[in-house]
């Protein structure tokens, strides 16, 4: 069976593409490959409590004035904090030069400064042990369990080198999830868009469940911008050509474009899968990437229909569109609705 790689296609844009399997049936395709990516925040893990519960615990428990503060007022002055910052200082800073650091320490700052009396001051140890709180698990719990073990499960051995699966981590969020992931027992490849080091550094972490990192104060972009997801496809690359011990084949994530190895290339035939818990950002982003979607949406107020079937995926072809059948005049990236993390992994899982 002659496996049709990425020069044989000729890509054309989706809103070009009419839902015709016709052109299929003289196409000999082999098993696509999988590309999976997760939203971190949300979708990975969770926080173990309220944000707001835990900022009002830790600024009483440096000092703060207890007359002035609740768990109420701290979450909507948060909350007013969070966006005031996103607005005037997109992705965490990045554009304006700051550290990820900079910029919570001052949002932790302008949310308590309006809620303490003018002769206090915010505590100057809360920032630093918020910051940190929030690295690791301390702050969060998994979205499902046992995740490490439900990640490993999307990648059993191949006999007789059959389709292969690649996961990152997608995601706008700071340089802490790589840590945080790591302190919830996942292994994570070192692999991050602006930082790609030797291939024997990145196998020495395998057998391991993430194998890339795109961030978006990496990579400087946010979703839905489909170029965060461009940055994952040329860091699946990568990871890919690193595997396979091509010395010279890693390149980089540099000036808003992928430079070494030819990502369409490697993975030009993949079948690409995010999945997410916001509509706005994770869904949108991943239809104008090109790439299929699996929202998280345990309650089912989306509006999504179709949701996972039951039991495992028998086959990637059934349920989602991959760039051979796009070129074939198939249909469109798909989205699908799932009730949780757990559900959507074990679907995902060989059976």
């Amino acid at each position: 069976m002659r496996r049709i790689l990425p020069r044989d296609l000729h890509l054309r844009p989706l809103g070009e593409i009419t839902r015709s399997w016709a052109k299929l049936e003289a196409a000999e395709l082999s098993p696509p490959n999988l590309l999976v990516c997760f939203d971190a925040f949300g979708t990975l893990f969770r926080p173990r409590e309220p944000i707001a519960q835990t900022y009002l615990r830790k600024a009483l428990e440096c000092g703060a004035p207890p007359a002035q503060l609740n768990v109420d007022l701290v979450n909507s002055s948060f909350r007013v904090a969070f966006s005031r910052n996103s607005e005037t200082y997109p992705n965490y800073g990045r554009a304006s030069g700051m550290r990820t650091n900079e910029w919570w320490t001052k949002v932790i700052h302008d949310t308590f400064r309006p809620l303490l009396a003018p002769h206090d001051t915010v505590p100057v140890d809360l920032a630093p042990k918020l910051f940190a709180h929030f690295a690791t698990d301390a702050g969060y719990l998994p979205a499902a369990t046992p995740l490490p073990s439900l990640l490993a499960a999307l990648r059993p051995p191949r006999p007789g080198g059959g389709p292969r699966v690649v996961t990152g981590v997608l995601t706008n969020s700071d340089d802490r999830v790589p840590g945080i992931l790591a302190s919830l027992r996942v292994r994570v490849s070192p692999l991050r868009a602006g930082f790609t080091p030797p291939p024997d550094e990145i196998a020495a972490h395998r057998p391991c469940h993430v194998d890339f990192c795109a961030l978006s104060y990496d990579v400087g972009a946010t979703k839905p911008d489909p170029g965060v997801f461009r940055a994952a496809e040329g860091l699946a690359a990568a990871a890919v050509t690193a595997g396979e011990g091509e010395q010279d084949g890693l390149g980089r994530w540099t000036g808003g474009k992928w430079e070494g190895m030819a990502r369409d290339w490697v993975i030009g035939d993949w079948v690409r899968v995010y999945v997410g818990d916001e509509k706005g950002k994770d869904v949108k982003g991943a239809l104008a990437a090109g790439w299929n979607a699996v929202l998280i949406d345990p309650e089912g107020t989306s509006g999504i229909v179709k949701g996972l079937g039951d039991g495992h995926l028998r086959r990637l072809s059934e349920c989602f569109a991959w760039p051979a059948v796009l070129a074939a005049g198939g249909e469109e990236p798909v989205v699908l609705r799932a009730k949780s993390l757990s559900d959507v992994l074990k679907w995902l899982a060989p059976s």
